[in-house]
């Protein structure tokens, strides 16, 4: 199976956010190192236990290096997956325990991961405003899935160019089908997730209110049976 048919097995894929169809494509034309994605839980069991089996039958039509843990404890999720273009960068997600492992993993730039790690150098000011001064002929919306990383105030502007805007272009050369998906508030497509940034078993914000009131209530439910 040659790079085309596989993108559109992932733009055909009706499990996957476009947050995490645009991920797979990248990783899959060598622009991307790895990720981790997660899969957000539901009322229903079976439901969930069809997911996990389709997940796992897409990656194995891909031929990607990939690992499905459903053996994760957490309110709003069934289990997340690593996934990597080749077996060392797969392994490199699999044992990253620190923001600098997955922001390299995730092939975010180095300033980026630093401005991570050390809070006085991160981005200060509008990210949207930044992008207008930088006079690119890309509406703002079209390029917010692709800054998904800590930006650094001192080099936003490089960050943008080497890592986003080649994000970016890759994606709109290799599917326009996905591309032409990405519209305003592109991210909330998905749950906003930068690995670089927060452990995922502590962060809880208004966007993950509806997945805990279903997950309480599953238990509710479980609880009279």
């Amino acid at each position: 199976m040659d790079l085309t048919q596989k993108i559109e097995l992932i733009e055909k894929d009706e499990n996957s956010s476009l947050n995490d169809k645009i991920d797979l494509v990248l990783i899959l034309a060598g622009e991307k190192p790895a990720t981790k994605f997660l899969i957000a839980d539901t009322y229903l069991d079976a439901y969930n236990k069809r997911r996990m089996r389709e997940v796992a039958s897409l990656f194995a039509e891909l031929e990607m290096h990939y690992e499905i843990n459903d053996k994760f404890d957490h309110p709003m999720f069934i289990g997340f997956v690593y996934v990597g273009k080749d077996q060392e960068n797969f392994d490199n997600i699999v044992n990253a325990s620190t923001h600098e492992e997955y922001g390299i993993c995730h092939g975010f730039p180095d300033t980026a991961i630093e401005a991570c790690i050390d809070s006085s150098k991160r981005l200060r000011g509008s990210e949207k405003e930044r992008i207008g001064q930088m006079d690119l002929d890309i509406p703002y919306e079209k390029l917010k899935p692709f800054l998904e990383f800590t930006h650094s105030d001192k080099h936003f502007e490089d960050e943008v160019l080497s890592t986003s805007l080649r994000w970016h272009d890759a994606i709109e050369k290799l599917s326009p089908q996905i591309y032409s998906q990405i519209k305003a508030n592109t991210c909330m497509s998905g749950v906003p997730y930068d690995p670089t940034f927060d452990d995922i078993n502590s962060k809880i914000d208004f966007w993950y209110l509806p997945l805990i009131a279903i997950y309480f209530a599953k238990r509710l439910a479980r609880a009279f049976h």
